[in-house]
């Protein structure tokens, strides 16, 4: 369960990576640079925040 949701989740951050480097394409390469650090960066918070949340679904999912 935990290392497919893991593929998962990893596969959609690549796609989102990819979608938005897409739209970056009429701007510089610095601006591009910085927007494309804050998706990451957006990326790896999603990523804590679903470390924290998974236990807690994995527990629900073992009450039921």
């Amino acid at each position: 369960m935990s290392k497919k949701f893991l593929v998962i989740t990893k596969i959609l951050t690549i796609i989102l990576l990819f979608l938005n480097t897409n739209k970056n394409k009429g701007l510089s390469s610095s601006s591009r640079r910085y927007r494309f650090n804050q998706k990451i960066a957006e990326a790896t918070k999603a990523k804590k925040i679903l470390r924290h949340i998974q236990p807690c679904l994995l527990a629900k999912q073992k009450k039921v």
